[in-house]
């Protein structure tokens, strides 16, 4: 997102002294290496409010299968019971 921003006739991998291969791997570093349950956490909710800004179908699709699927084991559970 950040280069597409730029005045860059083209891909560089370092353009105004931004060097975009080690922007990458923070940015996936911080995503990838947590530490500690509460920074999961945050890592995992980010994730989650990125993916909703994103792919905002996407987002509703997911919860409507889970429901869906929420639904479909209630049934089952009261079929067996």
């Amino acid at each position: 997102l950040h280069f597409s921003l730029t005045n860059a006739p083209q891909w560089k991998t370092l353009y105004n002294n931004i060097n975009y291969e080690l922007f990458y791997n923070f940015i996936v570093d911080y995503f990838e290496d947590i530490e500690g349950a509460e920074a999961k956490k945050h890592v995992k909710a980010l994730l989650k409010w990125w993916n909703k800004q994103i792919f905002p179908a996407r987002a509703t699709a997911v919860a409507n299968s889970r429901a869906s699927m929420k639904k479909l084991r209630a049934q089952r559970a009261r079929r067996e019971a």
